[in-house]
């Protein structure tokens, strides 16, 4: 079982990556984000990590019509199937805890399905996180990578 919270800060820890494909369902959903930075953390070599989402109650992906003009900033229309939501690559910027949801902020531009996307929703069970060979990592060592990095970052600016 995974908190809320941690589930916010594994999805938080992966600012600038990006959700470049999926397999599974609603039982299981497995992300593939590539996020280089922190990859090359664990092993020089790798470019992604894979991410087990388990049991979701609630899956929504907040879009906005793009008409190749401009952006339609109105109510946005809620998606909430699996292969709509991710037919195109997901940017992550930061995740927050809102209502019973862990909220992502992240940015999508869907031309196949003419929207923009600004915010994924999930409730689920608990979330895994694997490196790019598949090797689970805990997530107090997750949040050790992330705080290094950013701590490293930090301390070359």
């Amino acid at each position: 079982m995974t908190t809320q919270q941690e589930i916010v800060d594994i999805f938080s820890i992966f600012h600038d990556g990006t959700i470049e494909s999926w397999s599974g369902n609603e039982k299981k959903l497995t992300l593939k984000i590539n996020c280089q930075f922190l990859a090359e953390r664990i092993n020089p070599e790798y470019v992604y990590f894979y991410v087990d989402i388990i049991d979701i109650t609630a899956i929504e992906l907040d879009t906005y019509i793009d008409n190749a003009e401009k952006v339609v900033v109105e109510s946005p229309i809620v998606i909430k199937e699996i292969d709509k939501i991710f037919s195109e690559e997901i940017d992550i910027f930061y995740a927050k805890t809102e209502n019973q949801y862990v909220e992502i902020n992240c940015w999508q531009v869907n031309e196949k399905l003419g929207y923009v996307a600004n915010r994924l929703r999930i409730n689920c069970s608990s979330v895994d996180v694997f490196n790019q060979s598949r090797e689970w990592i805990t997530i107090s060592d997750f949040v050790k990578i992330g705080d290094d990095y950013w701590n490293n970052v930090a301390n070359c600016t």
